[in-house]
């Protein structure tokens, strides 16, 4: 009788709680403070969670749990990276 209870409250909490860890601006920030071509972000990172093009250039947004990190890529270059 208890396991009728426990699989959906298992089920709740890990889908609830599953956003609760993504790492903050300043963690992003420096474990990717090196990097300099996106094939290294990636490995870091993973893929981002936004891409957004301009300008010829590209914003790759990491979502942190206190706002993002936002590198800037021109080609498979890393050009920049600043928290908001």
């Amino acid at each position: 009788m208890m396991h009728r209870f426990l699989i959906p409250l298992t089920l709740f909490l890990a889908i609830t709680l599953s956003g609760c860890f993504h790492k903050s601006k300043e963690d992003i920030l420096s474990e990717a403070e090196d990097v300099r071509d996106i094939g290294e972000l990636i490995t870091i990172l993973g893929e981002p969670d936004l891409k957004h093009k301009m300008n010829g250039q590209e914003e790759w947004s990491y979502k942190a749990n206190n706002g993002k990190v936002v590198f800037v890529v021109a080609g498979n270059s890393v050009v920049e990276a600043h928290a908001e």
